[in-house]
């Protein structure tokens, strides 16, 4: 009886990965380069979601009126040329407030009902934003529709605190609100004047809105919390930090297949790979783009479908 030796390979793998402090240096480094000064650590993270809910992608937009919406006629050339940069997916940002560049801003109006305000003028300033106006547009906005609710004077003492909005957007565009309205919740025990949302709001107390019997609404801007941060960026942030961290024990649960997943798209059959893995960016909460700067591979991992592809880098950089 004939035997044979069979020679079993040893395989090892080393990585180094910290996705974390990678996405939270790319965090820093998209702040500095917008113009928003250094920013550093985990307050990145926040200000980086802060700032995309205050900025509007330029994308084109269909424009919806409320049935109460007025505007001033001697402003109506203003208000058609604003209307045709919506409809043309220009960058509206020179018509928000120019507060907007200080990062560490919080919109209270906007993190509270979802709301956005916009200076109506055609001058321009030296600095790209629009002369501020006697009038502003207020509008609930998403990346297909913008929502004109209705125009108020800048004079007015309770301008960001004015409940007929969210009546208004309720009347108009019930499907915007249902999302917010608190079923059960017959009334509150005590009637809220807008005057008194306005001290509440400026000591980032948050509150409910009440239109009527059984009509007792929460904020579609997801609320603030008791510094004024907005609740949906610091839910961004945190859930984003919980996916890489979700992301690096997968990845690390799966080095060894990984490695050996390069070694066949390399073309090499090495027994001890070094992989240095860097975050390049999130496709989804669900999905993660890596490189390793070693072999110049991508990895792509869906953590949804339990997937993880390795492949050249111009595979993936070639269609961005």
């Amino acid at each position: 009886m004939r035997y044979e030796s069979i020679v079993i390979k040893s395989y090892r793998v080393s990585v180094d990965i910290s996705l974390i402090e990678d996405f939270t240096k790319w965090a820093e480094c998209v702040l500095k380069d917008a113009g928003y000064g250094k920013i550093t650590g985990k307050d990145a993270i926040y200000q980086y979601f802060n700032i995309q809910k205050r900025l509007l992608p330029r994308m084109p937009r269909t424009i919806f009126y409320s049935k109460e919406f007025l505007y001033p006629k001697e402003y109506e050339l203003a208000l058609k040329e604003f209307e045709t940069k919506i409809r043309m997916g220009e960058d509206l940002t020179p018509f928000m407030s120019d507060k907007i560049r200080n990062s560490a801003y919080d919109d209270l109006l906007l993190n509270d009902w979802g709301i956005y305000h916009f200076h109506l003028s055609r001058r321009f300033r030296d600095d790209g934003f629009v002369g501020r106006s006697q009038y502003q547009i207020f509008a609930f906005v998403t990346d297909a529709a913008f929502y004109m609710i209705q125009t108020y004077d800048h004079s007015d003492e309770n301008l960001y605190c004015k409940q007929e909005m969210v009546r208004i957007l309720r009347d108009n565009w019930p499907e915007i609100t249902e999302k917010t309205h608190l079923q059960g919740v017959t009334e509150l025990t005590e009637k809220i004047t807008d005057s008194d949302y306005k001290v509440l709001r400026h000591e980032h107390i948050s509150t409910l809105v009440e239109l009527g019997e059984n009509e007792v609404y929460w904020g579609m801007g997801g609320g603030y919390a008791s510094n004024g941060y907005s609740i949906s960026a610091l839910r961004q942030a945190d859930y984003t930090v919980r996916s890489l961290d979700a992301f690096q024990a997968l990845i690390i649960d799966n080095v060894e297949a990984i490695g050996m997943a390069i070694n066949k798209e390399a073309g090499e059959d090495l027994h001890y790979r070094r992989m240095g893995l860097r975050f390049l960016w999130l496709d989804s909460f669900d999905m993660i783009t890596v490189c390793d700067c070693v072999s110049g591979m991508v990895i792509q991992i869906d953590g949804k479908k339990g997937r993880i592809r390795v492949c050249k880098g111009n595979e993936v950089f070639d269609k961005i």
